[in-house]
């Protein structure tokens, strides 16, 4: 099972699950006993690049336990487990020459993790707030290299639901500047007449080149009708592991100053920048690897502008910048 670490402890270890594709076959097991002499005996391989210590593949392979009951493994199976670490030191040859360093440039969780293949002791905050630069209006004068808008719609109404946010960003190198944020509690495609006045909006002040939107099976719609509605302009960006594992390679980027949220002496039309700022702040000093938080919905979105402005090189932004006059 490649990178196990991705899937949910239920879809192993509760009832009928994956594993029971691994049903001993009794052709092949007769076909085994013929020529060897002996039972084929039924084996899972996995790997993974170890996340925090209480996910389930730490309780699993290091501490022998069920990771749903919590209990130890019987003896034999326990005794069955047998763990190897494989790590890019050991493997120079075959990777790039500059992944070691790279990979420290994301920060300390980022290195233990995809270099010394160890588990993450995760206590505290994940990300630091005071690491955040703020930009001046002198600062837009600047020529941004990129300028897209990435969302996070809302499924449900409630009190304590989600918010839906789009956040409107620029970059410069690896820097990403956060040029204007809005978050409300509208649903689905009652938000997209939001996203539609939101793209005017930035398009009159910058322009925009891309609308990014989850590519998941919940928000397929979204995409279909905004592809529609702005097209070649959106981009579905792949959400396929747990959030904390796709904001660790760029905690390095944070923790180096490269996220920039404007300072009091930005105007933005139809918004005072208390309402971007401390909103942003507040989610991500409060964001947490198991998700135990409140709202994670600007997260979300700033985690999706790192990783687009991260694989720019690989996107054609050759396109005609789409500035809205009207």
């Amino acid at each position: 099972l490649n990178e196990c670490s991705s899937l949910k402890s239920s879809l192993l270890f509760s009832g009928q699950t994956i594993l029971s594709r691994l049903a001993s076959k009794p052709s092949i097991d007769s076909a085994y006993q013929d020529s060897f002499g002996e039972t084929l005996e039924t084996m899972v391989f996995y790997d993974f690049n170890p996340p925090y210590r209480n996910h389930w593949t730490y309780s699993y392979f290091i501490e022998k336990k069920n990771p749903i009951t919590n209990l130890p493994l019987d003896k034999d199976m326990a005794e069955s487990i047998l763990v190897a670490k494989i790590n890019p030191i050991d493997n120079t040859k075959n990777i790039d020459k500059n992944y070691i360093d790279n990979v420290k440039q994301m920060g300390d969780l980022a290195y233990k993790r995809f270099v010394l293949g160890e588990f993450q002791d995760i206590s505290g905050k994940l990300i630091n707030i005071s690491c955040f630069n703020y930009y001046k209006s002198s600062d837009l004068n600047k020529r941004f290299d990129k300028l897209f808008i990435t969302t996070d719609y809302s499924l449900t109404k409630t009190r304590y639901s989600d918010y839906s946010v789009f956040c409107y960003w620029g970059t410069v190198g690896d820097e990403l500047y956060l040029l204007d944020m809005m978050r409300f509690k509208e649903i689905g495609l009652e938000a997209n007449e939001k996203l539609e006045n939101f793209y005017i909006k930035c398009g009159k002040r910058f322009g925009v080149e891309k609308i990014l939107i989850e590519n998941v099976s919940s928000s397929k719609l979204f995409i279909q009708e905004n592809q529609k509605k702005f097209p070649n302009l959106v981009f579905p960006v792949p959400r396929i592991t747990d959030k904390y594992s796709r904001l660790l390679p760029y905690l390095g980027l944070i923790e180096n100053g490269k996220v920039f949220l404007p300072s009091d002496d930005v105007k933005i039309d139809g918004i005072d920048i208390k309402e971007i700022v401390q909103p942003f702040l507040l989610e991500c000093e409060s964001f947490t690897h198991d998700e135990n938080h409140d709202h994670d919905d600007i997260v979300d979105n700033l985690i999706d502008a790192l990783y687009f402005n991260s694989q720019r090189k690989k996107y054609d932004f050759s396109a005609d910048l789409i500035s809205v006059d009207w």
